[in-house]
């Protein structure tokens, strides 16, 4: 939406900059307050501030503790340069590894490529974009790790970085 504005806050942008700068003006004029100074506020933001949609994120995985950029490899502070509208609520940590992650994937995975696919996969959702236009359907045995392997890619994500549906809803739902 061209008319959203957002703030800059803890490490990327959120929706709220609408309101925040109509409490911000309200509060700073006080008595001397009318309407149209908000709306020729938020005018002056929109067009002072302007930001093309494609220059949105440049390809960095933005986590608690900075941006993390998977092509150039490199990792820096946040910074409002860098327009990220999300943020990945764990901190990026290089060295760090999951020996108990892995060694439940392998118990359950009887082939290697299943075990490359699902790593694969938990790495595709860390990519801004849809650019590989790939999907993922779990099916199989119960106890076989499918319901925890998507419990832990969402909570990697962060709850509200995930959107879901049955199968079921896509086939019935056509909306």
């Amino acid at each position: 939406n061209d008319k959203q504005i957002y703030i800059y806050k803890k490490g990327y942008y959120h929706e709220n900059g609408i309101a925040t700068i109509r409490e911000l003006v309200t509060y700073y004029l006080g008595e001397t307050y009318k309407e149209y100074y908000v709306y020729e506020t938020l005018a002056y933001i929109r067009n002072s501030s302007y930001v093309d949609s494609s220059s949105i994120n440049h390809g960095w995985i933005n986590f608690l503790n900075g941006l993390y950029n998977p092509l150039t490899k490199k990792f820096q502070k946040h910074t409002p340069k860098i327009f990220c509208l999300n943020q990945i609520p764990i901190n990026y940590l290089p060295k760090a590894t999951c020996p108990l992650w892995i060694k439940k994937l392998r118990e359950k995975c009887d082939d290697e490529w299943k075990f490359n696919l699902i790593q694969e996969m938990f790495g595709y959702c860390f990519l801004e974009g849809n650019r590989f236009e790939k999907a993922f359907l779990f099916y199989g045995d119960p106890q076989t790790m499918k319901s925890t392997i998507l419990f832990i890619l969402a909570s990697l994500l962060g709850q509200g970085n995930v959107t879901a549906f049955s199968l079921q809803q896509l086939a019935e739902d056509r909306h």
